[in-house]
């Protein structure tokens, strides 16, 4: 944009220069010395235009790194829910619910071979199961489950 401004000005200097009456010397000197300011004020223009480029070129990546930043934190706040509503329904279930990270880490134990059977602790777990009281019905588990997460703004 401003090359073809110098471009024209350059080309209205020459013009002008045709143009000069060679007979009076002290217009020819002023007329040169305006084209020189005019040339002068549009290379500050040129360098005033460049720094406001740069300028918003880094508030344009200042800008960016905040979005990124609110993502994370978004992210971070998410993962605390899932965490938080993980551990009530561990609470109110029978089976442990794991999540993938620590599901990758129950996949590597493997049936120890070389250990011996501890029966005792089996038999126990047998005469005790008929007199642990588990709940009614389903109904009930599920009501104090959304109690639970009502309790922590999950839901």
């Amino acid at each position: 944009m401003f090359e073809d401004f110098l471009k024209n000005l350059s080309a209205f200097k020459n013009e002008v220069d045709k143009e000069k009456d060679f007979s009076n010397t002290s217009t020819e000197d002023e007329n040169e010395r305006s084209t020189e300011e005019s040339i002068k004020i549009a290379q500050k223009a040129i360098q005033e235009k460049d720094i406001d480029e740069e300028n918003s070129e880094t508030e344009n990546v200042i800008k960016n790194l905040a979005n990124k930043k609110e993502e994370e934190k978004k992210e971070d706040g998410l993962a605390n829910k899932i965490k938080d509503i993980e551990k009530v329904l561990t609470a109110f279930s029978d089976k442990p619910i794991t999540s993938s990270k620590s599901s990758a880490s129950n996949l590597n134990t493997g049936i120890q071979l070389n250990k011996p059977i501890d029966f005792s602790s089996v038999v126990a777990k047998g005469y005790v199961n008929p007199y642990i009281q588990q709940p009614t019905s389903q109904s009930d588990r599920i009501g104090l489950l959304y109690e639970n997460l009502k309790k922590q703004n999950l839901i």
